[in-house]
């Protein structure tokens, strides 16, 4: 698409994914439904299941529960959600370094064009498939802590393994295991914060906080590159 409107090929990547999450977004109006008992795609059987697991795991968002400005400030409240901040922050940082230094390993490693990209995909395939390894352990062993303290340790071996050597094979590898630290923390730090906040609102509210402050902490980690860069 290079040319295509007077703009660079790499641009119409950004513009086409971003028109995809906005009309997504807007669908979500309609295919999104706050509660079980307005969802329109489930059957009354399989409606009044959800409702009943939701009770058993005494959610709150079983039933309807009105938005009050009090739940904004029972979050900030809440020291758990500061330091879900904290800890999110310490998974969100090297996940955006860890994204942008990737490309930079592969090319020094001689690759380029279709084959660098190729080779990006390997460490990111492994994450994933730690990731639902850790999400299961973590759901049969209500331990989420624990695992992030565990896998962070892969973690540190694999970024001391990218700050240690200068050979780019050694790198690379250091990327699986880095990459083995880093998303299994993401998606069990939401599951964990989330485990412990009660009230549909509330929770909706902390995890708001929490991702959010999170991604700003990938500033810090873009900086940092940039400066290693340097």
């Amino acid at each position: 698409m290079k040319g295509i409107g007077g703009k660079p090929g790499w641009a119409w990547i950004f513009i086409l994914e971003g028109l995809l999450t906005v009309l997504f977004g807007i669908a979500s109006i309609w295919m999104v439904h706050d509660f079980p008992d307005e969802a329109t795609f489930l059957t009354p059987v399989d409606r009044a299941r959800v409702i009943r697991r939701l009770k058993m795991d005494q959610q709150s968002s079983a039933e309807h529960e009105e938005f009050k400005m009090k739940y904004v400030w029972m979050a900030v409240k809440d020291y758990k959600m500061w330091l879900g901040m904290v800890i999110y922050m310490g998974c969100d940082m090297p996940l955006y370094a860890f994204s942008l230094f990737l490309p930079s390993i592969i090319t020094q490693m001689g690759y380029t064009s279709t084959r660098a990209q190729l080779l990006s995909v390997p460490p990111y395939a492994l994450a994933a498939c730690g990731t639902i390894a850790v999400g299961y352990i973590a759901d049969r062993t209500r331990q989420r802590g624990l695992c992030n303290i565990v896998v962070s340790f892969l973690g540190i071996a694999g970024f001391a393994m990218l700050l240690a050597s200068d050979d780019p094979h050694v790198k690379y590898a250091g990327t699986f295991i880095g990459a083995l630290g880093i998303y299994p923390c993401i998606s069990n730090t939401i599951s964990w914060v989330s485990n412990n906040i009660e009230g549909t609102y509330k929770r909706g509210v902390v995890l708001g906080f929490v991702i959010g402050w999170g991604n700003l902490n990938g500033i810090s980690g873009v900086e940092n590159y940039v400066g290693e860069g340097e």
